[in-house]
């Protein structure tokens, strides 16, 4: 098995060259490959000449939107990060300077790599010690900064979930297809390697998309500290791209080495602009492949759609995994080898323990608040009492509930089509997969 291994300092996939070679033949079978033409380009400009005017006005109002698609996908996972997201226009104020942080922070960090790269050639002993075995917490890095990003991108189709509802705010039908054309157009661009993000950033720092992950102190009383993701970006789409991102980040916050000198030196290595282009690359497939061997997994374990945000937890639980035995679990998912699914198994069934645990101490929780409430009031009155019993005179009449419409696949577009695909999964609905599968067309088809 080849793997493509390059110095610390460029931090490369360390992963089978099969694999490579696999995710650039579908990027070359979507048509993603050789960089955007002429074309390409006056059509960007072409969409967001549609995009901006349609939501103009209603940016506040497509915010709480996103909010709502965030909290109904991601509620257990956020369950107390205070979520500072917004859309806001290209000059917003904010926006602008977590984008000049993020420009200061990647100059200092070239200036700190120059130097280090000039220690690291007169061989010190110190230097030698201080990196021994930092490839593989390097090489765990990276692929989680993958799974990142490609969870990130691999969700923008849940703003089919309120189609509706961006029809009705923006008075525009067309404008979630006018997102989903321009995403699509974009991983041209992504997929240019001769395009220098961190230069085209700074030429043109107001289309710029900014997200930074914190933790604000706060006492003991209100839980210790608390996680907060902060966003500034320019539409719906990357509105729900920058806070999965957030979500993702703060999960692997417990992946960070505890020994700081350690830690800035992995991420240096791999948290630079340069790195993301790379991650934006091949991390939609990598995280896409993770998806469906967890998902594949859970089909045989009884119970398993009981647990929102299953996929979430079981990244949780392989970040805390030695750099070693997280890096060779993720190559034997990516290969789609068996012996990947023992520890998974072990994973989901920690997690459906620990949701058991937590489901009967909240039912134990209400049980003795309610019996506490009980005594109270029973000090006050008589058991028989019917003080707070309510008479009514006539039943309401339940009202009638409508047959639920059954969507339209056959004139659903190939996103809304995948995401209702991974919405039947997820609910292990899988007569209804099997029937959307039917219409979802093959890459190069």
């Amino acid at each position: 098995m080849t793997l493509v291994r390059e110095n610390l300092n460029e931090a490369k996939l360390n992963l089978p060259q099969e694999y490579i070679d696999k995710v650039r033949k579908e990027a070359g079978e979507k048509g993603w490959l050789g960089g955007p033409r002429r074309a390409d380009f006056q059509q960007m400009n072409n969409l967001l000449s549609q995009i901006f005017p349609a939501q103009r006005d209603h940016e506040e109002e497509l915010t709480e939107l996103g909010k709502r698609v965030i909290q109904k996908f991601y509620g257990p996972v956020i369950n107390g990060v205070e979520l500072d997201i917004k859309i806001v226009q290209p000059d917003d104020e904010e926006k602008l300077e977590m984008t000049q942080k993020m420009f200061q922070k990647e100059d200092k960090e070239d200036q700190k790599d120059q130097e280090e790269q000039k220690e690291t050639e007169e061989k010190s002993p110190e230097v030698e010690l201080e990196l021994k075995g930092i490839d593989k917490d390097i090489d765990k890095r990276k692929l989680i900064n993958n799974v990142m990003q490609g969870e990130a991108q691999n969700v923008h189709s849940m703003m089919y979930d309120v189609k509706d509802e961006v029809t009705e705010i923006t008075g525009n039908s067309r404008l979630l297809d006018l997102y989903m054309q321009f995403l699509e157009l974009n991983k041209k661009f992504d997929w240019d390697e001769s395009i220098n993000l961190e230069q085209m950033m700074k030429q043109a720092p107001e289309m710029a998309n900014a997200m930074e992950t914190e933790w604000e102190e706060g006492s003991e009383e209100e839980g210790g500290d608390k996680p907060k993701i902060k966003a500034r970006v320019l539409d719906l789409p990357m509105l729900i791209h920058e806070t999965v991102k957030g979500i993702y980040e703060l999960i692997a916050a417990g992946a960070i080495d505890p020994d700081p000198v350690r830690a800035q030196k992995i991420l240096d290595a791999t948290d630079t602009l340069a790195d993301e282009q790379e991650d934006i690359r091949f991390g939609p497939f990598i995280a896409k492949d993770i998806r469906d061997y967890v998902n594949k997994v859970a089909e045989e374990i009884s119970g398993t759609n009981n647990i929102p945000n299953l996929r979430e937890f079981v990244f949780g639980k392989m970040i805390k995994m030695p750099a070693n035995s997280f890096v060779d679990l993720i190559t034997d998912i990516l290969m789609k080898k068996d012996r990947a699914k023992s520890t998974i198994i072990n994973f989901i069934k920690e997690i459906q323990t620990e949701f058991d645990e937590y489901n009967q101490a909240q039912i134990q929780h209400k049980f003795d608040t309610s019996n506490e409430d009980n005594y109270e009031d029973d000090e006050d009155e008589d058991v028989m009492s019917t003080k707070n019993v309510e008479f009514v005179d006539d039943i309401e009449e339940k009202p009638v509930q409508q047959p639920i419409k059954k969507p339209n696949y056959k004139n659903m577009g190939q996103a809304e089509l995948e995401f209702q695909l991974n919405k039947a999964i997820d609910s292990e609905d899988w007569e209804l997969a099997k029937e959307i599968q039917q219409y979802i067309k093959e890459p190069g088809k």
